[in-house]
C-alpha cells in the first residue's frame, strides 16, 4: 500500500522547516492502526543508553515487550516462556533519522497545524507547527501511528528494563524483508527495514 498526500499548504519563505530531532530520552504514548488493527504503545527511547523499549498492548491482548539495542539485537516476549531473541542487523533509531526529508507544507491533523515531511518514500511524518512535537506518522505500508503523549527528558528507571533469563538461551537471525514481517503491531517494524536499506542519515 503506497502513502497517499493530500493537498497542503504552502507559503512563501525563505528557507523550509526541517523535521526536529527527537530528544536523546523521551516517553511517548501512541496509537496505532495497522489494517484495522488497533493498539496502545508506550515507547521510552533512550538513544544515549542505546537502546528504546516498546509496550505494546493490541485489543484483548497480552502486553507485549519489544526491546530494541544498539548492537541489533531485539527482545521480544509478553511472558517469559514465549521470548524471542532477535537479531535483526540494526540499532536504535537515530534521532536524525529524518535528516534531509522533503517538506510538503502545512495541514490540520488532530487538531492541530503541522508541518508535514516525507522521506524516500517511506513515510509521511507530521509535527506541531509551534511545539515542534510530533503528532503522527503514516509508513508506506498503511501503518498510522498518533502521538498520544509526549515527554521529552523522561528516562525509564533501570528497574523496567529487567529482561527474562530465557530471552538469552537462544538468538534467531532474522530477515527483515521477508513476508509478513509487518503484519506484527511493531511501531518501528519498517524503519528497520529501511535502515538496512541504508536510507537513514544519522
Amino acid at each position: 500500500m503506497g502513502i497517499t498526500l493530500v493537498c497542503l499548504a504552502r507559503t512563501s519563505v525563505a528557507e523550509d522547516p526541517t523535521p526536529t530531532p527527537w530528544p536523546t530520552p523521551f516517553y511517548a504514548v501512541l496509537y496505532q492502526n495497522f489494517s484495522g488493527i488497533i493498539g496502545l504503545m508506550d515507547l521510552y527511547y533512550d538513544w544515549e543508553n542505546g537502546r528504546n523499549l516498546h509496550l505494546i498492548k493490541n485489543q484483548y491482548q497480552p502486553i507485549v515487550h519489544d526491546m530494541e539495542f544498539n548492537n541489533g539485537t531485539v527482545l521480544k516476549w509478553s511472558t517469559s516462556s514465549d521470548c524471542r531473541n532477535l537479531d535483526v542487523g540494526v540499532g536504535v533509531l537515530p534521532p536524525t533519522w529524518l535528516k534531509g526529508a522533503t517538506y510538503l507544507g502545512t495541514q490540520k491533523e488532530d487538531g492541530f497545524t503541522v508541518n508535514v515531511f516525507t522521506k524516500a518514500d517511506f513515510i509521511v511524518y507530521r509535527e506541531d507547527v509551534v511545539s515542534k512535537r510530533p503528532v503522527s506518522w503514516t509508513f508506506y505500508t498503511g501503518r498510522d501511528v498518533h502521538v498520544m503523549s509526549f515527554q521529552p527528558g523522561y528516562v525509564l528507571p533501570e528497574e523496567n528494563w529487567y529482561v527474562p533469563v530465557e530471552c538469552f538461551l537462544e538468538q534467531e537471525k532474522y530477515d527483515l524483508t521477508a513476508s509478513g514481517f509487518h503484519e506484527s503491531m511493531d511501531p518501528f517494524s519498517e524503519t528497520r527495514e529501511w535502515m538496512i536499506s541504508g536510507s537513514t542519515s544519522a
